[in-house]
């Protein structure tokens, strides 16, 4: 029994029901352990070998918890819960009246998120602030207790995640809503999730006594974080350059010209001659469109290849016995 590894499945079942998309659980799943290789050197609990990153924690509790979770989003999203319709008063019997009451603070519907964070710059903003919020929120705990020295028995973690489950739900949701265009602005609990565990990040620092060189890792833990920042901002600069190809000629997404709305207006065509036509130059941009689209594909699945290959190394060094590599001074290969 180890009541660590039940808070850990049940972590990733309440993460299932606040994020409810897998594409963002595993990356945030792998992503951790990431952060747990790269902070190992730091944190003696993070220093763990092969099967515990990936058979008790990635294919394990997260992977568990994210089936339940998921189970549970797809069992609710058929339901509709009207807590509203009966009154307090009504109800008979004391056991009735107490459910009646914890029934309000549950959700009206579940209904499962599409954050297709690739399709378009809102969604990737959004999906990358939810990956920070969530991420930052769990090291903060564990910089908390080593800041602060708070004994690993002690229940004030609890306490922590008891507040900040709600807020998540509710912060994801208004993240979602205004990724789909379904909100004017993000929301105000949103916001606060955010300036709270920026807060939380500084108080650590104000009240850290290590250094930066006692933060840094390894030399190959920061090539690979230092390859993944500039996949994305190769990523960015492709996506970014074909919009202007579609805003300098008129096209839309699917490099077609819109259909006439008004006198004016351009003709809808769907040829390469007939666009050269209509707008000289046009068909060559449509032709670099399509070699950029193949680009921004090849780039979304090369982004997390050089963190995925940190984490192959780590558990390889795991494997073979080697202790961790020192910080900012050997290779660690």
């Amino acid at each position: 029994y180890d009541r660590f590894m039940i808070a850990h499945f049940l972590g990733w079942t309440l993460k299932a029901l606040i994020l409810r998309d897998w594409g963002l659980m595993w990356v945030a799943s792998i992503l951790f352990e990431v952060l747990e290789v790269t902070f190992q050197h730091m944190f003696a609990n993070f220093n763990e070998c092969w099967w515990d990153h990936l058979l008790l924690d990635v294919f394990g509790c997260n992977f568990g918890g994210m089936i339940l979770g998921m189970f549970l989003v797809d069992r609710f999203s058929t339901h509709e819960f009207n807590w509203t319709g009966r009154r307090v008063d009504s109800i008979g019997t004391s056991f009735g009246k107490m459910k009646r009451v914890a029934l309000q603070f549950t959700p009206y519907s579940f209904e499962t998120y599409r954050w297709h964070v690739f399709s378009s710059w809102r969604r990737f903003i959004i999906g990358i602030a939810v990956l920070c919020i969530l991420l930052l929120g769990e090291m903060n705990a564990f910089f908390i207790k080593s800041v602060f020295d708070i004994p690993i028995k002690s229940d004030l973690n609890l306490y922590r995640l008891a507040f900040w489950v709600p807020m998540t739900y509710m912060s994801i949701f208004e993240f979602h809503r205004f990724a789909e265009g379904r909100s004017r602005r993000i929301g105000v609990n949103s916001w606060l999730a955010g300036s709270l565990v920026s807060l939380e990040a500084l108080l650590v620092i104000k009240h850290q006594d290590f250094s930066l060189d006692d933060v840094i890792p390894a030399k190959y833990i920061v090539v690979g974080w230092a390859a993944t920042f500039a996949l994305g901002l190769l990523t960015a600069f492709v996506k970014a350059v074909r919009k202007a190809l579609v805003w300098a000629y008129g096209a839309q997404e699917v490099f077609d010209l819109p259909t006439p709305t008004k006198p004016g207006s351009r003709p809808r065509t769907g040829s390469f001659d007939s666009l050269e036509r209509v707008v000289p130059g046009a068909s060559t941009a449509v032709r670099v469109g399509a070699y950029l689209d193949v680009l921004f594909q090849v780039l979304t699945f090369a982004i997390p290849l050089p963190l995925l290959v940190v984490f192959a190394m780590d558990c390889y060094r795991s494997a073979a016995y080697h202790p961790p590599p020192t910080p900012g001074v050997d290779l660690g290969w």
